[in-house]
C-alpha cells in the first residue's frame, strides 16, 4: 500500500523515501506494526484531502503466516483511525472465526456479509465480469444464451466464473473458444472443476488438519446433517434438531461452522439458512 500511494503522490514517496534511507531495515522486519507506523501512517500525512482516498485488501483471510496475520487484524481493529479522515479500508475475506471476532464491534468499521447483498446484484456483477473478460473473443455472445448459461452456472461464485473464463479463453491451446465452451456446456468440464475442488480441498485440508478421530466424526455429523437436508436450514433450527440426537450438543455445531465461511452460506448469522456456496 505504501509503494502504490508513493507512485501516486510525489509527497508521500519523498516521505517514504527519506525514512527508508534512515531505516532500511524496515523493509525486511516481520514486523509489520512497526512498518505501518513509518512506512504508511507517517508518509499519509502528505496525503491530499480534498478527494476520498480507497485502499483496498483483497482476501485478507489469505494474509500470511499466523503471526503476521494476527499483526494485521491487530492494525485494523485499533490503529487504522491514525490514517487521515478521508482515507478509508476496504478489505475482503472469508468470515473466519478469529477475523470476525477482531474486528466485531468496532465503531470505525462496517461491515457487509454476502449473504446480505441480494442476488439479482451479485449476478448482475458477475455478468459484467464475464463480459468484460470474453467480449474481445469474436462474435462469442452472438448467441446471448451463453452469458446467460455461464452466470447461471457461477451460482454467485466469482471462482467459478473466473475458471470458466480462463478455460474458454484457453490461452495457449489449440481447440477454440467455441469447443471450450461447447465442451464446458455438455460436460461441466472437469479441467475448471478440477481446479475448484483444488480450491475447495486446500480448505477443508486446513479446517481438518490435527484433528483426532471425535473431531472428525463430530464434523461428518454436523456436516452429514447439512447436506443432507432436502431444504436448507438455519443455525438455529439446526441446533434444535440437534438436541434431540443422544450425543448431540450445540457448541459442536457453532465450532464447525465458525470455520467454514469459506464453503458455507449463512454461517454468519442464526436464521439465515445454510447451504453450499457452490451446489457442483
Amino acid at each position: 500500500m505504501a509503494h502504490d500511494l508513493a507512485s501516486q503522490y510525489p509527497g508521500v514517496k519523498q516521505r517514504l523515501v527519506a525514512t527508508i534511507r534512515k531505516r532500511n531495515w524496515l523493509k525486511q522486519t516481520t514486523d509489520i506494526i512497526q512498518q505501518w507506523e513509518s512506512l504508511l501512517v507517517k508518509p499519509s500525512a502528505q496525503l491530499p484531502t480534498d478527494r476520498p482516498i480507497v485502499l483496498i485488501i483483497d482476501a485478507l483471510d489469505e494474509s500470511g503466516d499466523t503471526q503476521s496475520h494476527n499483526h494485521l487484524l491487530s492494525i485494523l481493529a485499533h490503529h487504522t483511525r491514525k490514517l487521515p479522515s478521508n482515507v478509508r479500508i476496504l478489505l475482503t475475506s472469508r468470515p473466519l472465526d478469529d477475523i470476525a471476532q477482531a474486528l466485531r464491534s468496532r465503531s470505525h468499521i462496517r461491515s457487509m456479509v454476502i449473504d446480505d447483498i441480494p442476488k439479482s446484484l451479485i449476478d448482475h456483477d458477475i455478468k459484467g465480469y464475464i463480459s468484460a473478460r470474453l467480449n474481445q473473443i469474436p462474435d462469442f455472445f452472438v448467441d446471448a444464451n451463453r452469458l446467460h448459461f455461464l452466470v447461471g452456472c457461477s451460482e454467485g461464485l466469482f471462482q467459478w466464473a473466473f475458471v470458466a473464463c480462463e478455460f474458454i479463453q484457453g490461452n495457449g491451446k489449440l481447440s477454440t473458444s467455441e469447443q471450450r465452451f461447447l465442451k464446458l456446456f455438455n460436460s461441466s468440464t472437469t479441467s475448471s472443476l478440477a481446479k475448484l475442488d483444488a480450491l475447495y480441498d486446500t480448505i477443508l485440508q486446513e479446517v481438518c488438519a490435527n484433528n483426532d478421530k471425535d473431531d472428525m466424526q463430530i464434523f461428518q455429523s454436523v456436516m452429514g446433517q447439512i447436506l443432507a437436508l432436502f431444504e436448507p436450514l438455519s443455525l438455529d433450527a439446526l441446533i434444535a434438531i440437534q438436541k434431540h440426537f443422544p450425543s448431540g450438543h450445540a457448541k459442536s455445531i457453532r465450532s464447525v461452522l465458525k470455520h467454514m465461511g469459506s464453503v458455507l452460506s449463512g454461517v454468519t448469522s442464526y436464521s439465515i439458512p445454510i447451504q453450499p456456496l457452490h451446489s457442483r
